[in-house]
């Protein structure tokens, strides 16, 4: 059987006859349990941790582990919205905007939920009784047909909508959704994709004095035409009440709540100072990208005789990308992104080149191209590293452009 939700929720608004299938009051119970959910997702931001498995198109090949991305996630307004990690200001809708580069999947923390509850894009069917985590559940599958998907696939330089096909399981006694799974359909060919699937589970997390329903974790894997496999594994933490103080901007779009800023970073320090910096804190394999680093100057730096920069004045930034690779041998790709100082009191902008890395710590360490201008691109190779506390590493002051 399959209903329209449009039609059902019209005729159930003002009545529940006895004579209709369980399964269909059970839906429509559903669906009104989840508008209610979804209206107090914006109130909540959560730690959304992305590791990241890329599978070479061998037969022979495993996935094997790339990298570790963390950032936050709001749903503000009925839109994602993206943080780097601590800094309470949600100006981004694309994910996109956290990585060098690589596979990585949005809408998984309230979008997808909307597109298959709210929105009447989906049409559902009732599959019957089964199983989840050895627990009795009913299944309904949905689909999403191509003229009212708003799923966006982007690959290979094309970009496109794709139909979706997928299950939900929920919870008979509770009303709570337990999963949502979904598999793209109708994939533009110059996207050289042969399947794209996504999975999310869903848990009652308390935040503040609420039990909310949250996705707590899920994987989006893609498959290429020649056989290469990337999956994100995803996890939501940390979740909580959305503060008042912190900043959402829908990138061009208005700012929504008044951030606590620090001090404005206007301007920016000379082009062409040799800045040599030290590491505060260590850097290991264990370090995720989307991590706040900081470092100190390791000696003054002066320019015409003046001093611009005293020693041990303190330098901030993030780990831009890092990944562990093991063809043809173990080696890890990290990219540092040096952007704040402290100067006299001000916050400036660091946009520079890094051009040496220490020679004595032990670590074979040797500068690679930049992904882009004013991040540090280095490999570690080996199976494993350490880059300890006072780890020095020299930079190059450029113009900002």
């Amino acid at each position: 059987m399959v209903w329209r939700w449009a039609a059902v929720a019209a005729f159930l608004a003002t009545s529940w006859p006895q004579d209709l299938p369980p399964e269909v009051i059970l839906l429509a119970r559903l669906k009104a349990r989840m508008k209610q959910e979804l209206a107090q997702m914006p109130n909540v931001t959560c730690v959304e941790t992305v590791e990241r498995f890329h599978k070479s198109a061998s037969q022979s090949a495993k996935l094997k582990p790339i990298d570790t991305l963390k950032l936050e996630v709001a749903e503000i307004g009925g839109r994602e919205v993206y943080s780097r990690l601590g800094e309470r200001d949600f100006h981004h809708s694309d994910v996109k905007a956290f990585i060098g580069n690589g596979m990585i999947a949005s809408g998984m923390f309230a979008s997808d939920l909307r597109s298959v509850f709210l929105t009447n894009q989906a049409t559902i069917s009732y599959s019957g009784k089964d199983e989840l985590g050895g627990k009795p559940v009913e299944r309904y599958a949905f689909h999403i047909p191509l003229f009212r998907s708003g799923f966006t696939i982007e690959s290979g330089g094309a970009s496109g909508i794709a139909s979706l096909r997928g299950s939900f399981w929920v919870d008979p006694g509770s009303l709570d959704l337990l999963r949502l799974e979904h598999h793209a359909e109708d994939i533009r060919p110059e996207a050289l994709l042969s399947e794209v699937t996504s999975v999310v589970d869903y848990a009652r997390i308390r935040v503040g004095d609420r039990e909310v329903l949250l996705p707590h974790g899920g994987a989006f894997e893609v498959t290429e035409l020649s056989g290469e496999q990337n999956r994100d594994v995803v996890r939501f933490t940390n979740c909580r009440s959305f503060q008042a103080e912190s900043a959402i901007r829908y990138d061009a779009g208005p700012e929504i709540a008044a951030p606590a800023t620090p001090p404005e970073t206007v301007e920016a320090l000379p082009a062409g100072l040799v800045v040599p910096v030290r590491l505060a804190v260590a850097l290991t394999d264990a370090t995720v990208a989307g991590e706040a680093i900081t470092g100190t100057v390791a000696g003054d730096v002066r320019s015409g005789g003046r001093l611009l920069i005293s020693d041990g004045t303190l330098i901030r930034g993030r780990v831009r990308r890092l990944e562990r690779h093991s063809e043809p041998v173990s080696y890890f790709l990290v990219a540092l992104d040096f952007n704040e100082i402290d100067v006299n009191g001000a916050v400036l902008r660091f946009y520079a080149d890094l051009q040496g890395l220490d020679e004595s710590a032990g670590v074979l360490a040797e500068l690679r191209k930049p992904e882009s201008p004013g991040v540090g691109t280095f490999v570690i190779r080996g199976s494993g590293f350490k880059l300890p506390p006072g780890f020095r590493m020299t930079w190059r002051t450029r113009e900002l452009k």
